[in-house]
């Protein structure tokens, strides 16, 4: 019912470690970017796709295996820890990741993204770039109305998680690259 009316948006602070974003910014700076179409507004997705529920690994080379293999030892557990602990009594048997990839904005790549539902029932977003140091503008935000967005005030390492179906987006990124 939340998700419905728009609410449900939470910021996990801090729970990716600043070392570890580094890291998985590193890695992925080796990897090819997939400039697939989005679903979402048929522009370039301009992303490394880690899993498929139904693919696996898609075409999977050994910067992007490195890149996978981090974010499943240094950010999958705090997600599931977290994600375990919410109201609502979820448990480890009943969550599956159906979908993980890094994606990276940039100017002259990808900006942002629309306003779009997903099809999970969680969605976690992990911010693994800061806006003081490395990128203007960029704020995930939640869709209120065709003139209006409530902008989620978020750090480096802090991971924002809500109901898919909770309308959201990515506000064009400026300056520098967002990931």
């Amino acid at each position: 019912a939340a998700a419905k009316n728009g609410h449900g948006i939470h910021v996990a602070k801090g729970m990716v470690a600043l070392a570890a974003a580094d890291r998985l910014v590193a890695l992925a700076e080796k990897c090819t970017f997939d400039r697939a179409l989005d679903t979402i507004d048929q522009a370039p997705a301009v992303q490394v796709d880690l899993w498929h529920r139904n693919a696996g690994v898609p075409a999977p080379t050994l910067p992007s295996l490195a890149l996978a293999a981090e974010v499943y030892r240094s950010v999958m557990p705090a997600v599931l820890e977290y994600v375990q602990s919410m109201e609502g009594g979820w448990e480890e048997r009943n969550i599956t990741c159906t979908d993980a990839f890094l994606r990276r904005y940039r100017p002259g790549e990808r900006l942002g993204v629309k306003a779009h539902a997903d099809t999970s029932d969680i969605t976690v977003n992990c911010l693994l770039s800061s806006s003081e140091t490395d990128y203007v503008s960029g704020f995930v935000y939640r869709w209120v109305s065709a003139t209006s967005i409530d902008i989620v005030p978020t750090r480096k390492g802090d991971c924002v998680i809500h109901p898919g179906q909770v309308r959201h987006g990515a506000v064009p990124t400026e300056e520098g690259t967002r990931y």
